[in-house]
């Protein structure tokens, strides 16, 4: 039976993991282990500080899990606490660990943080990554959260998430709706932005590879890119949002803007490889995803006024 112990889960991706497995795997147990101890569906829930070691290495024994899911080692304390106690306790546990694209070059050529040339798109799994930090800083170091966990344990599988989209974030497609709900008649891109792909994912289907992973229970040091297959370009999504609310205004290309970014370079990811070894696909369908959040965000915004947008 599967004892799984997930640290996080509460977010964006979280629920929909749990959701997956209790659909997918009837008879395994899940156990959380958040800063809240908030309990979301029939679940275990532990309040835990993560970096208490003693405490987690308490749990482990009490608990003792056969698969664990850490959803948010944003550190490298988180990583290396983390997975020193999990060593402690049973080093050869399968662990899934949650990363991001943005530990490649090409997210660095776009902040401008490193002087790299620019990056082939798709980018695969082996391509070249970040030296550096990037633009969030130490807060926020999945570089060195997969390099720390990769070093203590040998069965860890990494899944590197894309911009991960769904309700109730909204940060996925504002201010692009926030503007055309507000009756804003033209949005205006640079020409290099509006034709900028970059590669998202819709917060069910992330959970569901989530899964895929637990059941594939692969050993030794895997990395998956996480993405849709199609990498929509940013007049694209504007223009999906748009179809989705029912706004009728135009989308304009204005060379006279300046970007903060360098929308030269593509940012989207391959992602053959979890689909080829693991099964995985969109369970889910984007379009419907991405339309509910826009209803819903829309509701609650516009309230019985929604319909005005169309």
């Amino acid at each position: 039976m599967l004892k799984i112990l997930m640290i996080g889960g509460t977010g964006l991706v979280g629920p929909y993991v749990m959701q997956e497995i209790f659909s997918e795997l009837p008879d395994a147990t899940v156990t959380t282990i958040t800063r809240s101890g908030q309990k979301l569906f029939t679940e275990s829930a532990h309040k835990f500080d993560r970096n208490d070691i003693a405490e987690f290495s308490c749990l482990l024994q009490s608990l003792e899990p056969n698969h664990i899911i850490d959803m948010i080692p944003f550190t490298v304390n988180d990583a290396h606490n983390t997975a020193s106690t999990i060593a402690n306790f049973n080093p050869n546990i399968p662990v899934v660990a949650i990363s991001s694209i943005d530990i490649y070059s090409a997210y660095a050529k776009i902040h401008r943080t490193e002087d790299v040339p620019t990056q082939t798109c798709p980018i695969t799994e082996d391509m070249t990554l970040r030296k550096e930090l990037g633009v969030e800083g130490a807060a926020y170091d999945k570089l060195h959260v997969e390099k720390t966990y990769f070093e203590i344990l040998p069965n860890v599988t990494i899944l590197r998430f894309p911009a991960t989209y769904g309700w109730p974030d909204t940060t996925r497609f504002n201010p692009y709706l926030e503007l055309m709900l507000n009756g804003q008649q033209d949005i205006k891109l640079s020409p290099q932005k509006a034709g900028w792909k970059f590669s998202r994912c819709l917060h069910k289907n992330a959970a569901y590879a989530v899964l895929k992973a637990l059941q594939h229970e692969p050993k030794g040091h895997n990395i998956y890119n996480v993405a849709e297959e199609i990498a929509h370009s940013e007049i694209d999504w504007c223009q999906k949002i748009a179809s989705f609310c029912g706004w009728r205004g135009r989308i304009l290309l204005d060379d006279e803007l300046n970007d903060e970014v360098d929308f030269k370079q593509d940012f989207y990811v391959c992602s053959q490889k979890i689909r080829n070894e693991l099964g995985f696909f969109e369970k889910y369908s984007p379009d419907d995803g991405l339309a509910e959040a826009i209803k819903l965000f829309a509701f609650e915004k516009l309230g019985r006024n929604y319909k005005k947008c169309y």
